[in-house]
């Protein structure tokens, strides 16, 4: 039971409102009946409570109420009457009623009808006798409290014309009066309040909203998953080319030292792989870091072939000056074979010649371990670090490779979820776009209805003068047979029973007006018919045989 929305109830009860929730072919199950309709009770009510209180019925009124009536496919409209005629012993005047068995809704999972029946009565809730009543005493709308009890006053009113005050137990006895006229279970008394299909269908996208909000979020939640993924990638690559830039400066130390120089690209490229391993990334954002991960790759494994090609360089510079030396070494044995042929015949210039060739080639035998010993270590080490190296590329060869898996998995999952993301927000934003347009579509129905109200107050204002100026020349000036003739054939009905009561009570007022004034007339012209006497002439006389 709620205040009623006036014509616009109406138009709904009798389907004259295109809805998208009902089924048309289902309409022909409806059923309404009307007694009274809402702008004449509203206009009762207002006259009645002037007369009776001395003031106008404030705007804020309610007075008319619709009440929703849970019913079932097999509820007649005699079962909605009686619970009508249960509403008139509480006080309540019934208006109207309509039986709605077209509403519902499809079920989403089963795609189902669920049928919503149910039927509307519009009542008046005035008191229309007079009785005793209390009332909350109120002083400029605001209860009067009473400084003992600390409690609002009392008063005691004549009810007549006045918005009758239901409690809980009343709208208990309407659950009783619904079961009783329906043959339907009673319902459990509850706190929860009946809600009218528009606000259940806006709950309903609300609810819908915020799921896809939800969704949204967990959306969000997982990029920001994979977000860190990828920085993790990038965090551990900015490792590994510390790493390998370390490697290839003590690489190029060693080439420097046998005279080689480096190429200007493979040393831009190792700063910028030493630049990008420094760059802090929790200031970038993730499409800027999700672009650094191929180029670190990239960068990591040129500069780790680049010192592995530098360690094999210097192995060889190292071999070549072994050759060398031993290239060195074969002459000066050669040469003093040369010289030992000359020993017998000239052993003292032979000595002199022989002593230094033979520390020549002891300092010579002396540097050329030395060097062997020097080419074995540097072998084992380029050995070692080749292998080294070799194992570092296969490694970062596994682990770019597994990046590279799993930045294609990551761009393929943010692709996807970027999408959903789009999508959604574009559904939201139909949904709003719709709201929108249906609020400004039910604000344009609402200034036309108060138009329309206002339009149709002054047409009746209007045609109630008209009929009253109708009623009072029938009255005045018909002759008894005439009207007696037109009230048989429902002129009464026609202009009002009420208008044509008062319009005959005050006749003789109105015919004692008249005779008071034409007796004034005939006062005033008095002394001049007595001072001329009008003579009479056959002319003037009326003519037998003539009715006037």
């Amino acid at each position: 039971m709620q205040p009623c929305r006036g014509e616009s109830a109406e138009r709904h009860n009798r389907r004259d409102k295109d809805l998208d929730y009902i089924r048309q072919d289902l309409t022909k199950h409806n059923s309404y009946t009307l007694w009274t309709t809402i702008a004449d009770q509203m206009q009762k009510i207002r006259e009645e409570y002037e007369k009776a209180t001395g003031q106008k019925l404030q705007s804020t009124a309610q007075p008319i109420q619709e009440i929703v009536l849970v019913i079932d496919m097999d509820t007649t409209a005699k079962q909605v009457e009686d619970f009508c005629d249960k509403l008139k012993t509480m006080g309540m005047t019934p208006l109207s009623y309509a039986i709605h068995k077209d509403e519902g809704h499809y079920d989403k999972e089963t795609g189902e009808w669920v049928p919503n029946y149910h039927a509307h009565i519009i009542v008046d809730t005035t008191c229309w006798e007079h009785k005793v009543v209390e009332r909350t005493k109120k002083k400029n709308g605001k209860n009067v409290i009473n400084p003992k009890t600390k409690k609002p006053e009392k008063i005691k009113v004549d009810a007549y014309a006045k918005t009758i005050k239901f409690t809980r137990e009343d709208m208990s006895r309407l659950q009783d009066f619904a079961a009783e006229a329906t043959g339907l279970e009673r319902g459990v008394a509850s706190d929860k309040v009946h809600e009218e299909a528009r606000r259940f269908k806006a709950k309903a996208q609300a609810k819908e909203i915020m799921e896809q909000a939800e969704t949204i979020e967990g959306q969000k939640a997982l990029i920001a998953e994979q977000e860190q993924t990828i920085r993790a990638c990038v965090v551990e690559m900015q490792e590994q080319g510390k790493s390998v830039v370390k490697n290839f400066d003590e690489q190029t130390g060693n080439l420097q030292k046998n005279g080689l120089e480096l190429d200007k690209a493979l040393i831009e490229r190792r700063n910028w792989l030493e630049t990008a391993s420094n760059d802090d990334i929790e200031q970038k954002a993730p499409a800027a870091v999700l672009q650094m991960l191929r180029p670190i790759s990239d960068a990591i494994t040129v500069v780790a072939m680049a010192a592995a090609a530098m360690a094999s360089a210097i192995a060889d510079s190292v071999s070549r000056s072994v050759q060398e030396k031993q290239k060195m070494l074969t002459a000066l044995t050669r040469q003093i074979k040369e010289q030992s042929i000359w020993k017998s015949t000239k052993g003292a210039i032979l000595s002199l010649v022989n002593k230094p060739a033979n520390r020549q080639v002891e300092n010579l035998q002396e540097e050329l371990r030395e060097v062997r010993a020097e080419a074995e270590e540097a072998k084992a080490a380029f050995e070692k670090q080749n292998a080294a190296i070799a194992e570092s590329l296969r490694a970062e060869e596994a682990n770019s490779h597994s990046l590279l898996i799993r930045l294609n998995d990551a761009e393929r999952r943010n692709k996807a979820l970027w999408e959903a993301l789009n999508k959604e927000e574009a559904t939201n934003a139909a949904l709003r776009e719709e709201l929108r347009t249906e609020k400004e579509a039910h604000k344009k129905t609402i200034q036309e209805k108060e138009s329309l109200s206002l339009w149709i107050k002054g047409y009746v204002e209007k045609m109630d003068k008209r009929l009253r100026a109708i009623a009072i020349s029938l009255v005045d000036y018909a002759s008894p047979e005439l009207r007696q003739r037109y009230e048989s054939r429902g002129l009464p009905r026609f202009i009002g029973e009420q208008l044509w009561a008062s319009v005959v009570d005050t006749k003789e007022e109105r015919a004692a007006k008249r005779a008071a004034l034409q007796k004034e007339a005939e006062m005033a012209q008095k002394p001049a018919t007595l001072a001329k006497k009008p003579t009479t002439t056959t002319e003037n006389k009326p003519k037998k045989g003539l009715k006037l």
